[in-house]
């Protein structure tokens, strides 16, 4: 827990000391100029020199102003941080740039707007270093700058996360508010000279020296174009326009570090942070490039792991893409966590992320189906300023399906959501159904779009330019040269909710397409598990036969024992019946001697001449020959009971090889059809394997080769999951169509949370993914505001 303590306190540090980069100045850009000035007498404001006269603004729309006020070279006031700090600078080869001690908003009269004020954070904490003698610790505790005769701010909010920036800033605010009410009074718009002294005032309560600025203090006036205020709908979030100086110069997400830190001590962190954190120590890492993974890696890749949706290409995705495009679907479709996807530039990372969206969008798409008219809750509202918003609180179902692009490279992400919508991202004959809000995209990426898949957020002009195309409308110019309104979802959505003859998207009709095309999709995918399975079972079919031989061999040799033991039983027989033979003849002649003798018994005369010496001897030999023929009659019934014996074990050995013969003919026949369908199976893998071509996984070839291969890429199953992807697009307008009334609420909700204002977390979830249920994806920078 320690351990993410000090992550955290670092990264918090960091946030406060790292300056945001000040505009370059183009004072000839069309709809947006920046201006450089020098903030003293000699020089005239935008609104002053008519700078702007010979560009008027586009119809029902006026000029407005963002100052960038005290502009400076970061890497000096760096410097001066680590020398009050008792740090050594590493140089690293990084180009210098300029950041500014405030923004300030001006409206089209040139007065300030003293709520649009935005003090920088990083020139507030190096202020707090260098010019109040404080340290890093001191700043983690919220630090503190003296108001030097400022009034205590009243009721002021924690906002940054640093307390003493929030009063300072809140302070700063009122002296502005004040002065900008004296400006309207005299009817005196601000002055490059006005400006200046402000640039004074802040730097010195900011404790920074002088020499930061140079000879002159500069400052750069951005010009943009807005809705005059009377024109814009206080009803539904704010105008549809965000000033420029809504650009954070506070870090975004110190509280939600400060949030974390705090979860971390009490061992609550959520399980996605925390392997960001830590890193994940589970499971087992597998290197995609050794053999011992191959197994593992045609597993990963079976059809039965990939996604129901697809992006509408004529190319798959190749090995590697559409193995992480898997296991990212795999890991996380049902729970929260982190995976990782590493690659250099170019090579396919963003192809990768659009079937991420469209996996999403088909996911969410069943839920939709499933839920019908109880995806929403009842109207509910809050009051957010001054106004009492409406929303529809989403089933938790629906939760969870937002997509966020984010990079530290506001330009990289922001290609990613430019490029999802247009039209060379699709096949023309997708491109040409325009059925997903085509128009509406059209406008928010300024050239010809497919469809509403993806917003470009991050800065604020990038979030003002999006509501004005996405939810306002806005005015183009046409061909002849005439103002054209390109209506924005609002306008769609009021006409739906308020006139109910209103042309829109079927739900029933919809909702039956999208289950024939799931159906459709599943029996696709059936055929191709089959084909992906096959070399499964040709080796579950060699392993029976093989088991198959193997116990035919065993059977061969218990029959071949048995017939040897019935043999040897039968030769035994044979010997024993002529002992028995033997022993009878024997019997027979010791009886008929028994009877003989018995006739032959001494009378009274041999009996009186022998002094009955005959008779005794008679008897003697009576008792001999019946002794005699006890022993043979033992010895015979032995013999016969042995022989008994051998002959009961013939007749089993018999009987079992008889048995044997009907397992070995049984046995016989099921080996032959294991060999038939081994053989039937190797012939229909060969087919697959030359039908498939490419598609075909093939995970023992070279990494090279490999990475080629394009897996499962059958054209049927393809086409297929395409179609379930825009059916789900179809099912999800249906949707927004046919709860216009909710959807009107909620992206009030999200206009209001993209133009910054305060709410609730749970009320920012909500406006997130009710957002993304219309628009699926969006990109924003980690330092966005």
């Amino acid at each position: 827990m320690q351990r993410f303590a000090t992550v955290f306190e670092y990264w918090r540090s960091l946030e406060a000391l790292t300056p945001q980069e000040a505009s370059r100045v183009d004072a000839h850009h069309a709809t947006a100029p920046v201006f450089g000035l020098t903030a003293d007498q000699a020089c005239s404001m935008p609104w002053e020199s008519g700078a702007l006269q010979a560009r008027p603004a586009r119809r029902g729309l006026e000029w407005a102003y963002v100052a960038q006020c005290g502009v400076h070279d970061a890497d000096a006031v760096h410097r001066l941080v680590l020398a009050a700090l008792n740090e050594t600078p590493e140089y690293t080869e990084q180009p210098t740039h300029r950041t500014r001690l405030f923004d300030l908003g001006f409206d089209a009269q040139g007065y300030p707007m003293a709520q649009s004020f935005a003090l920088s954070l990083a020139a507030w904490a190096a202020g707090y270093i260098v010019g109040q003698g404080g340290d890093v610790e001191g700043l983690l505790r919220g630090g503190a700058l003296p108001l030097k005769g400022l009034n205590a701010p009243h009721g002021c909010a924690a906002q940054s996360g640093f307390e003493g920036f929030d009063i300072l800033q809140a302070a700063l605010t009122e002296l502005i508010a004040s002065q900008e009410t004296e400006l309207r009074k005299q009817k005196t718009p601000a002055s490059a000279q006005w400006l200046g002294e402000l640039i004074a005032a802040v730097a010195q309560h900011l404790s920074l020296p002088d020499a930061i600025f140079g000879k002159h203090v500069q400052c750069r006036v951005k010009a943009f174009q807005v809705r005059p205020k009377d024109a814009r709908d206080s009803t539904e979030g704010r105008e549809g326009q965000q000033d420029e100086g809504d650009d954070t110069l506070a870090s975004f997400f110190v509280q939600d570090l400060q949030r974390l830190e705090r979860a971390s001590g009490k061992g609550a962190m959520g399980k996605a942070v925390s392997a960001f954190i830590q890193g994940s120590e589970e499971g087992e890492r597998l290197d995609v490039h050794d053999a011992d993974s191959n197994e593992a890696l045609a597993h990963a890749l079976h059809p039965a792991r990939m996604p129901a949706g697809r992006w509408p290409s004529e190319h798959a995705l190749g090995f590697s893409q559409q193995l992480a495009v898997n296991e990212t679907w795999n890991a996380l479709r049902s729970r929260s966590g982190l995976f990782a996807v590493n690659g250099p530039p170019g090579t396919g990372k963003t192809t990768m992320l659009r079937d991420v969206v469209a996996a999403v969008v088909t996911e969410r798409a069943g839920i939709l189906a499933r839920l019908g008219d109880k995806a929403f809750g009842g109207k509910e509202s809050m009051r957010l300023g001054d106004t009492w918003v409406p929303y529809y609180r989403l089933n938790k179902l629906l939760m969870g399906h937002s997509i966020v692009v984010a990079s530290s490279n506001n330009g990289a992400v922001e290609n990613i959501t430019l490029e999802l919508p247009g039209v060379q991202a699709v096949p023309e004959l997708v491109a040409s159904r325009r059925s997903y809000y085509a128009d509406i995209a059209s406008n928010v990426i300024k050239k010809d779009a497919w469809g509403l898949l993806a917003a470009p957020l991050g800065k604020s002009s990038n979030r003002r330019d999006f509501l004005n195309a996405f939810w306002w409308g806005r005015d183009v110019v046409g061909a002849d040269g005439a103002a054209l309104q390109q209506p924005g979802l609002r306008s769609h959505l009021k006409a739906l909710s308020e006139h109910p003859a209103t042309p829109r998207s079927k739900w029933e009709e919809c909702v039956d397409l999208f289950q024939k095309a799931q159906a459709r999709e599943k029996r696709a995918r059936a055929v191709v598990a089959k084909k992906a399975d096959r070399p499964q079972a040709i080796a579950s079919l060699a392993a029976q036969q093989a088991q198959a031989s193997a116990a035919m061999q065993h059977l061969l040799s218990v029959v071949a024992a048995q017939k040897d033991t019935i043999q040897k039983l039968e030769h035994a027989l044979g010997a024993k019946d002529g002992a028995i033979q033997a022993i009878s003849q024997q019997h027979a002649r010791v009886r008929q001697q028994k009877e003989e003798r018995g006739r032959n018994r001494p009378g009274m005369l041999a009996w009186l001449s022998t002094l009955g010496r005959s008779h005794r001897d008679w008897w003697q030999s009576i008792q001999e020959t019946e002794t005699r023929l006890s022993a043979l009659q033992a010895q015979l019934d032995g013999a016969q009971r042995s022989r008994l014996d051998d002959a009961v074990r013939r007749a089993r050995a018999m009987d079992e090889v008889a048995q044997l013969a009907r397992k070995a003919t049984a046995l016989q026949a099921a080996l032959r059809e294991a060999r038939a369908s081994l053989v039937a199976e190797q012939q229909l893998l060969e087919s697959d394997m030359a039908e498939l071509g490419d598609a075909w996984l093939d995970v023992d070839l070279e990494h090279d080769a490999r990475e080629r291969r394009e897996p499962w890429a059958v054209q049927e199953w393809q086409q297929a999951r395409q179609a379930l992807f825009l059916a789900a697009l179809d099912v999800q307008r249906a949707f927004i169509e046919n709860n216009a009334r909710q959807f009107m609420a909620n992206m009030g909700l999200a206009s209001d949370w993209l133009s910054g204002k305060p709410m609730p977390e749970d009320l920012a979830q909500l406006a997130l993914e009710s957002l993304c249920l219309v628009v699926p994806a969006s990109s924003t920078t980690f330092l966005s505001p």
